[in-house]
């Protein structure tokens, strides 16, 4: 396995367990999930052409970006970035951030069960035993009676593990495209975002009213553009992850942000939602279990 497949899987995991910190600080100051899924498509595209143009000349951009190059890319934003944030930070807001990063870390689950199934990747009974220590860990973590103050009715169980399903169905999506195609992990990541960002901007002219934004404080976008540049760094990571190797060990490295949540929402988030012992101890299954998959 390569080193950069791990390197950057856990740096993935560093910049998404805390863009939903930031997140749920700006949903306590006004903010929406709709509001925070479109900062975070907004700064990535941007950020990302801006970053492919510095990188890359306009003829290469041009000459490698044809509908055959962009199909895969375009289909993943839609379902890995459009629907899983959505889905994502919707949990957030619902859920709290730290119980709703447990259910979403289920994805290397469902992008392991694809990767095998519509690949051909192959997985070690050692790799399948980690799997299933993140998943316990995760489990642990839902039941562990943490999360908003306020509490959840199990109902909303839909958002993160909804997430998680099209966060894995995404990672394979774009696992296939750089497989085949020739193209950097950058400009897959441009056209991800750019797809998501047509998609949710589609969506935000039936959904988005004026009293959504205006009700929103500057204190409220100032965090969810702090969310939306990390969760870019994120992305970029993630990106290179699963390029230089198989989509289940990126996904699953990816997957432990959900430590990294739980330690920021016990430190930034004390006075808006519990992080109990049993919450900590199923971050650190879900920990030993991404180890063993490595």
């Amino acid at each position: 396995m390569s080193n950069t497949t791990v390197v950057f899987g856990v740096l993935a995991a560093v910049f998404w367990g805390l863009s939903p910190v930031f997140s749920k600080k700006g949903f306590t100051t006004g903010g929406t999930p709709l509001l925070a899924t479109l900062a975070l498509v907004i700064f990535g595209t941007v950020g990302l052409w801006v970053l492919i143009g510095i990188t890359h000349g306009s003829e290469e951009i041009l000459d490698s970006l044809t509908l055959a190059a962009a199909g895969p890319f375009v289909l993943g934003g839609i379902v890995g970035t459009g629907i899983g944030r959505l889905l994502n930070y919707s949990g957030v807001k619902a859920l709290g951030a730290s119980v709703n990063s447990a259910g979403v870390a289920t994805d290397p689950v469902f992008a392991a069960a694809l990767g095998v199934m519509l690949l051909g990747e192959q997985i070690t009974l050692v790799q399948l035993l980690g799997i299933c220590l993140v998943v316990t860990g995760v489990a642990v973590t839902l039941l562990s009676g943490g999360g908003n103050n306020r509490g959840w009715p199990k109902r909303v169980l839909i958002y993160p593990l909804g997430a998680a399903l099209a966060y894995g169905s995404g990672a394979v999506i774009r696992r296939f495209g750089l497989v085949n195609i020739p193209i950097s992990p950058i400009q897959a990541a441009a056209i991800n975002e750019t797809a998501a960002l047509c998609v949710l901007s589609g969506y935000a002219l039936f959904r988005l009213d004026t009293d959504t934004v205006t009700d929103a404080t500057l204190d409220s976008y100032s965090y969810l553009i702090a969310a939306g540049i990390i969760n870019t760094a994120g992305l970029v990571s993630f990106f290179i992850s699963i390029n230089n190797g198989p989509v289940a060990i990126g996904s699953t490295l990816a997957g432990m942000s959900t430590l990294m949540t739980v330690g920021a929402s016990a430190i930034f988030l004390d006075n808006v939602e519990t992080v109990t012992r049993v919450t900590g101890i199923g971050a650190v299954v879900t920990v030993v279990g991404a180890s063993l998959v490595v």
